[in-house]
């Protein structure tokens, strides 16, 4: 009942209030047998502190919920988390780890069969795909959202895909479009009632009609969305809002307003983007999974205080001082035996890898004898054998800004079908592909000894990683390990 009553609360713009009773909620559910609503409240209270624009506090609730998700073992809530902690990591802008949660939920809700969920994770990648200018692929992924949205009736999705759409239409500078997307969404969110959808609607139009010079139009709308945006204490909008009004004022020989409003724009950019929201970004991924052990531990000598009174305590231990050293024995055997196992199983996958690569480098060099009649798209194949060529000589993935649209221009194509042809060809998308590449080089780097001359961090930025944690993460991904274990056991192969 009360997450319920906060739920309405948030959806109405009532942010203090929602918080309220979501913590009132989390109080209540602490006991054993309400872990589901409890995630659901940390869910909840996480949505809220992103809509404030505390991103912080948001990433923190949100991965409170997932740990309880995960616990539990539910498929579908732990996809929900996953998706919730992605668009925090879209919103820092760090884009390998938002694409990589968003596609393990949309892997979750695909095998459940979930088109709301999918609908709505679709919606999410493609606004990757749009902050990385890849225009092409993420209208298709907002397109296909959409008319998810439209057949299952969802109108309030159906608003938020339109401002999207909106949005892509106003980075290709097409306006008119832009306009009309985003009029759809605004009369779509009042009809719901959903105060922060129409407060982003003000403001993307405002920006439009800026964008086409129609200064008096974007200060109307300018207007409504800091009455809104100040009634929803959105810090996220109010930042965009002043930010804008400072270039209208700007370019209507206004300097005075112009400089207030960029004084504004500048508190609130400090508010909601700083160099500790970066630096934690870092951190709580670093110390998530001590934390999650640490947790567990706790966990289990709380249940081992409370099932064991004070004599069976004294009991164990009389019991222990006979058969301790048996029992240190027993497990120095056990452990042993693990390690062993654990070493030969991460030395056959290097093996493993290291026949992959020279499997790869075969069929590479067979590729060209291959007869081109057999393959009835002269232009795919075209497509694919030019691919090869920029992976394998010209090795272009080592650019750390490349694009989808970067590389079509160099294979002479577009976008939308190069996007076909490594989805049907490489059974892959294209940011898989391009770090599958990466990794594939960093793995010749290391059959070659060049890690004794290089650090593990300049050997990934070589291959076109931005940062040693993007490639451990992707690293392990795609080889089962992670690149110190690769490197032990190839030293160990070459001395046997």
């Amino acid at each position: 009942m009360l997450i319920n009553i906060a739920q309405t609360y948030e959806k109405t713009g009532r942010y203090d209030s929602s918080i309220f009773y979501n913590t009132q909620a989390i109080t209540l559910c602490q006991s054993p047998g309400f872990e589901s609503e409890l995630a659901s409240a940390y869910g909840n209270i996480g949505l809220v502190f992103k809509r404030m624009g505390n991103f912080d506090m948001a990433l923190d609730n949100y991965k409170k919920a997932y740990d309880i998700s995960i616990s539990l073992n539910v498929p579908e809530m732990i996809a929900t988390d996953l998706n919730n902690i992605a668009a925090i990591y879209l919103h820092w802008e760090n884009f390998d780890l938002a694409n990589d949660y968003f596609h393990k939920a949309l892997d979750i809700y695909r095998k459940a069969g979930k088109p709301d969920n999918i609908e709505i994770t679709l919606n999410n990648i493609a606004n990757i795909y749009q902050q990385q200018k890849m225009f092409d692929s993420a209208l298709i992924l907002y397109r296909e959202s959409l008319a998810i949205a439209r057949k299952m009736e969802r109108t309030g999705s159906i608003a938020i895909k339109l401002g999207n759409i909106g949005t892509l239409f106003y980075d290709l500078k097409n306006y008119d479009s832009a306009l009309f997307y985003h009029q759809q969404a605004l009369e779509l969110s009042q009809m719901l009632g959903r105060k922060f959808a129409v407060c982003t609607s003000y403001h993307n139009l405002g920006e439009t009609y800026l964008a086409k010079n129609d200064l008096e139009t974007a200060h109307k709308y300018f207007e409504k969305t800091l009455v809104c945006a100040g009634e929803l204490q959105s810090k996220t909008i109010l930042e965009k809002c002043y930010k804008n009004l400072s270039h209208l004022f700007e370019i209507s020989g206004n300097p005075e307003m112009a400089l207030e409003a960029h004084k504004k724009y500048v508190v609130f950019k400090d508010s909601v983007f700083t160099v500790k929201s970066q630096e934690k970004l870092a951190e709580m991924e670093a110390r998530y999974q001590t934390e999650k052990k640490q947790q567990e531990i706790e966990l289990l000598l709380k249940d081992k205080e409370i099932a064991h009174s004070a004599l069976k305590r004294r009991r164990l231990l009389l019991y222990a001082m006979g058969s301790g050293v048996s029992i240190l024995m027993l497990a120095s055997i056990v452990i042993s035996t693990l390690l062993v196992q654990k070493t030969k199983a991460n030395q056959m996958l290097v093996r493993k890898n290291m026949e992959l690569m020279k499997q790869e480098e075969c069929e590479e060099m067979s590729f060209g004898s291959k007869n081109p009649l057999s393959i009835s798209d002269e232009e795919k194949l075209r497509l694919i054998t030019d691919l090869n060529l920029l992976m394998r000589k010209e090795k272009v993935f080592t650019q750390k800004q490349l694009t989808l649209a970067d590389l079509a221009q160099n294979l002479g194509s577009n976008t939308a079908y190069l996007s076909h042809v490594i989805n049907e060809h490489y059974n892959d998308t294209f940011p898989n592909f391009i770090n599958n590449q990466r990794i594939k080089e960093a793995q010749k780097l290391f059959a070659a000894n060049m890690h004794k001359t290089m650090t593990i961090e300049a050997i990934a930025e070589a291959v076109g990683f931005h940062s040693r944690s993007a490639f451990n993460v992707y690293f392990k991904k795609f080889t089962g390990i992670t690149p110190s274990v690769f490197i032990s056991n190839l030293e160990k192969d070459s001395r046997t």
